[in-house]
């Protein structure tokens, strides 16, 4: 229950507390969806200045720059840690 594990931790409501939209994912899914509210931001090119790996949502339909396909870390605390305190 990969998912499941990272929203039990508490992840989903520090995401969005920050501004970030998570979508629903299956329990066993090793990926999620997250948005930026901002559609200006390139949400890609931000998590990549904090050294993070993800796929822009430009790469898949119905989602734009402010969203990408994020991997479930497998420690949620380091996760949050690279996402800045502030809204983007």
């Amino acid at each position: 229950m990969i998912f499941a594990s990272f929203m039990r931790s508490g992840s989903d409501m520090v995401l969005r507390e920050r501004d970030y939209i998570v979508s629903e994912s299956n329990e066993y899914s090793p990926f999620f969806i997250i948005c930026g509210k901002n559609k200006n931001i390139d949400l890609q090119e931000y998590l990549l200045s904090r050294r993070m790996i993800t796929a822009s949502g430009r790469d898949f339909d119905g989602l734009e720059k402010n969203c990408v396909r994020a991997w479930v870390p497998e420690n949620a605390e380091d996760f949050l840690s690279r996402l800045e305190k502030r809204r983007i």
